[in-house]
């Protein structure tokens, strides 16, 4: 459906499909924007939505604090990472991403917010991606901040439960930030019940990885 992401596996309405070959008419404009409109309102009511990692970032942004972070909150900053992927030609196999959050906290560190849903294998690698991103381009970055270029960096590891559930771990998780060099500066954070608008964010201490019986995937 047009305005919510529409895929074939769709399981609202089918596409809305205007054949263009000549520019665009005042009546197709129309059609298009009148289903925009009901994309959006159908999302609002709770008919057609999609609990996805972007939406959980909209959330966090609105609600910055939760995070430790002040005002202002980058969102999705582009970065370069390597791609991961298969079969890839180039001899360096480079790649486009996004920071999903950066700003400054209360202690004044810089903190790179790399947000999952649920369970996944790719978290701390991720986040490191990032965090040698952000050192490469530490200048640009405390700038565009308006910091100190010396401010300390860290990762934090946001993970979110699915529809606002209690979140879970990737069972190598905790093994993978145990073997991060002991300067790096990481903290984990879980968010529950975020689906409604009202966030209970749950920051851990530096540097320690999630509760054992957090771990589990599903």
């Amino acid at each position: 459906m047009a305005g919510i992401d529409w895929g074939a596996a769709a399981p609202h309405q089918p596409a809305v499909s205007v054949p263009l070959d000549a520019p665009m008419s005042a009546d197709d404009e129309t059609a298009v924007r009148n289903a925009v409109l009901e994309g959006m309102q159908q999302r609002l009511n709770g008919v057609a939505y999609k609990a996805d990692e972007h939406w959980l970032q909209a959330v966090l942004r609105r609600h910055p604090r939760r995070l430790g972070l002040e005002q202002p909150v980058l969102r999705e900053l582009p970065a370069w990472r390597p791609s991961g992927r298969a079969g890839t030609k180039q001899k360096t196999a480079r790649g486009r991403g996004f920071v999903d959050l950066v700003g400054l906290d209360a202690n004044g560190s810089l903190l790179l917010v790399e947000t999952k849903l649920g369970a996944d294998h790719m978290l701390v690698l991720q986040g490191l991606d990032y965090r040698i991103w952000a050192e490469a381009n530490r200048t640009r970055l405390t700038k565009r901040l308006d910091c100190r270029t010396d401010v300390p960096l860290e990762i934090s590891y946001c993970v979110g439960g699915k529809k606002g559930a209690t979140p879970t771990w990737s069972p190598h998780t905790a093994a993978q930030l145990d073997a991060l060099a002991p300067d790096l500066r990481w903290h984990i954070q879980e968010v529950t019940q975020w689906t409604g608008d009202g966030l209970d964010a749950q920051r851990g201490t530096l540097r320690v990885p999630p509760m054992a019986t957090s771990t589990s995937a599903k």
